[in-house]
């Protein structure tokens, strides 16, 4: 079970607890539900067995302001990664109730494919979704239809083709950087894994808790704790995922012996 649970805002937070099984990891990934949606083009996604297209930050950064331009956003969470995910992200939400608004922008194009089909459950009482290369947006139709496709990565079909299965490199950083968003609730709550449990995660995630723990000063404890909407903690603290996910690939480096063939994206 996740640490945070959806409060007064109905919210697009896809968040699975720390998986059990931290290494090559098979349980944690996205539903085999798929999104349905009626798609305004005829383009079709590329078939997974193609080369992913990567994007680097910068690029993640202008498709989401682009994304967000037509859209109403007065008050908005704005995510500098995905903090439970493998891949570097940048997006917004829209916070507006029931009429919330997500933007996600993945550096590779393999993420939309893995990670749209968790947000199915999203997808009901008249909420869509509309989807690129590298970008997805769910909310309300009728507000998404004023989404303005970029040209350098406008609007595609969804493959009819299985989602690519994440490798195991892929595994083990989503794993990984959800086990750091549960750990930095934690430590913003003020609570701690039991001993057996903390054991376990040293052997899997060596150094990420305390490098997690580290990264939060008491100001920014204080900061995070004066939030009320705990739905908000992920974006406060996404800022922070790129470092964190670089402590997990030191982490995921002390098992390369499992991780001799395959590649992160």
């Amino acid at each position: 079970m996740g640490l945070i649970a959806t409060r007064r805002r109905k919210r697009s937070l896809i968040w699975v607890g720390a998986c059990a099984v931290a290494v090559a990891a098979t349980g944690c990934g996205a539903p085999d539900s798929t999104t349905t949606r009626t798609p305004r083009t005829t383009t079709t996604v590329r078939p997974a067995t193609e080369s992913a297209r990567i994007i680097e930050t910068v690029s993640q950064q202008r498709l989401a302001d682009v994304l967000i331009a037509g859209l109403p956003c007065e008050d908005r969470d704005d995510y500098q990664d995905d903090l439970t995910f493998w891949d570097s992200m940048r997006g917004y939400d829209c916070v507006d109730a029931a009429d919330t608004v997500s933007v996600r922008v993945y550096g590779s194009s393999r993420s939309v494919d893995q990670i749209l089909p968790s947000w199915a459950d999203a997808l009901v009482d008249g909420r869509g979704a509309r989807r690129g290369v590298n970008w997805f947006v769910v909310g309300p139709r009728d507000l998404i239809s004023q989404v303005d496709p970029p040209r350098e990565d406008p609007e595609v079909r969804s493959s009819s083709t299985s989602a690519p299965a994440p490798t195991a490199q892929q595994e083990f950083l989503t794993n990984c950087s959800q086990y750091t968003f549960d750990e930095a609730v934690r430590a913003i709550r003020g609570e701690r894994v039991t001993e057996t449990d903390g054991a376990y995660y040293d052997r899997a995630f060596s150094g990420v808790g305390e490098a997690v723990r580290a990264s939060l000063d008491q100001r920014d404890l204080a900061l995070l704790r004066a939030e009320d909407d705990e739905a908000r903690w992920p974006s406060m603290l996404s800022e922070r995922g790129p470092a964190w996910k670089q402590v997990c690939r030191t982490a995921m480096s002390r098992h390369d012996d499992l991780f001799r063939s395959g590649a992160e994206d």
